[in-house]
C-alpha cells in the first residue's frame, strides 16, 4: 500500500480532455480506525478505452479530493503511478491518504490518464470520515530497517570470473560482468546475473556501490523474485546517473520491462547501499537506500524466485561497479 501525504499539495489548473476517455472502475474509501487524517481509497483498474479497445498505455492516477462538494473535475489533486501499462482484468489499486484533518468528511473522485495525457471521466464520488492517525506507521529507523542477510559475496578471490554460484540473466556473451580487485564491473553496456541462494517468499537483495561516476549513462541495482536464470524475470531496484529519473522500481517479464515507479529527489554515490525488498503478504516492493525506504510500489504479476544484481554502463565499463551483494529473508 503506497502512502501519499495530501499535506502541501498545490492547487494545478486541469487540461481536460473529452476525446477519449477511460473506463474506470468503481471507488470505495475506508476510515483506518484509529488513525487519524488518514483514508483508505480502493479501485478497479481500468483496462480499456470507452470504444472497448484495450487499454495498453495507461501511466497514472489522479486522485482529487476536497471536504465540501464533488471534487473532480477540479484543482486540488495528487498523482500516484501505475503499476503498469497494461492493468490485467480486476485489478485492485490502493492508495492510503494521509496528513488529512481529523473527523473531516472527504469526497475522493478518482481518473486515469494515459501516456498522451488523455485523462478519463471522473469516477463516482466516495466519502468519508478520516480518523486520528497516532498509531500510523511511521518509517523505520536506519539502526532498526536493516536486516541481517542470509548471504554475501564480496567478490574477494582471483580472476574475473564470478563463478558456479552467478548466473547469467542477458544470455551468453552480452554484457558479461566481471570481478577486477573485488568489485563487479560490466564488461558491456549491460549486465544481469542471478544469485543460486535459495530465499523465501519475503526476501531482499542488496548491493553496495564501489564506483558511480562517469558521463554515460548507467545504473546499478539489485533484483527479487528472479525466474529461471536466462529467461529476464524479477523486480528490479536501480539507481541511474545522467538519465532522466535517479531511482526506479520495475520489473521484466520473460525479458519485456516495464517501469513501476521512479524517483528524481536523491543522487546516488560510491559508498550508498541500495535494497530491493518484497514483502509477500501485500505484494510491495520497496526500494531502500541506507536502509531508509525510498519509495513502494504494489504488482502482483511475479510471486517467486530468486535474488540478483544489474549493472549497466554505456560508455566507459569501469565507471560503474559492486562491491558486495547481500541478500536474505524479508520477514
Amino acid at each position: 500500500m503506497r502512502r501519499q501525504n495530501a499535506d502541501g499539495f498545490r492547487s494545478r489548473c486541469v487540461r481536460w480532455f473529452r476525446v477519449i476517455g477511460l473506463m474506470l472502475g468503481g471507488l470505495l474509501l475506508a476510515a483506518a480506525s484509529g488513525r487519524a487524517g488518514v483514508l483508505t481509497a480502493s479501485w478497479t483498474a481500468p483496462t480499456t478505452y470507452t470504444d472497448g479497445s484495450q487499454l495498453t498505455q495507461l501511466v497514472l492516477y489522479r486522485i482529487y479530493y476536497n471536504t465540501f462538494d464533488s471534487p473532480c473535475p477540479g484543482s486540488t489533486f495528487f498523482e500516484v503511478a501505475s503499476s503498469t501499462a497494461i492493468p490485467p482484468p480486476n485489478q485492485t489499486v490502493t492508495v492510503e491518504i494521509t496528513g488529512l484533518t481529523t473527523a473531516a468528511i472527504y469526497n475522493i473522485s478518482v481518473t486515469a490518464v494515459d501516456m498522451s495525457g488523455n485523462e478519463s471521466a471522473c469516477s463516482a464520488v466516495a466519502s468519508a470520515i478520516a480518523r486520528d492517525d497516532s498509531s500510523a506507521i511511521t518509517p523505520p529507523s536506519q539502526s532498526d530497517s536493516a536486516l541481517t542477510p542470509t548471504g554475501q559475496d564480496d567478490f574477494e578471490r582471483p580472476g574475473p570470473d564470478l563463478g558456479l554460484n552467478w548466473a547469467e540473466q542477458r544470455g551468453p556473451g552480452i554484457g558479461v560482468g566481471q570481478i577486477v580487485n573485488g568489485r563487479v564491473r560490466p564488461t558491456g553496456s549491460g549486465h544481469e546475473m542471478k544469485n543460486s541462494a535459495t530465499v523465501g517468499s519475503d526476501q531482499f537483495a542488496r548491493i553496495l556501490i564501489a564506483t558511480f561516476t562517469g558521463s554515460g549513462y548507467g545504473d546499478v541495482g539489485a533484483y527479487v523474485l528472479a525466474g529461471a536464470p536466462g529467461d529476464r524475470t524479477f523486480y528490479y531496484c536501480a539507481a541511474a546517473k545522467n538519465y532522466t529519473w535517479t531511482s526506479e522500481i520495475g520489473k521484466r517479464l520473460a525479458g519485456a520491462a516495464t517501469t513501476l515507479l521512479t524517483d528524481s529527489s536523491v543522487n546516488w554515490q560510491a559508498g550508498d547501499r541500495l535494497e530491493c525488498r518484497y514483502t509477500a503478504a501485500t505484494y510491495t516492493i520497496t526500494l531502500l537506500r541506507n536502509d531508509l525506504p525510498l519509495m513502494s510500489v504494489i504488482d502482483t504479476d511475479i510471486t517467486s524466485g530468486g535474488v540478483g544484481l544489474r549493472i549497466r554502463e554505456d560508455l566507459d565499463f569501469s565507471q560503474n561497479e559492486i562491491e558486495t551483494f547481500e541478500w536474505g529473508s524479508a520477514n
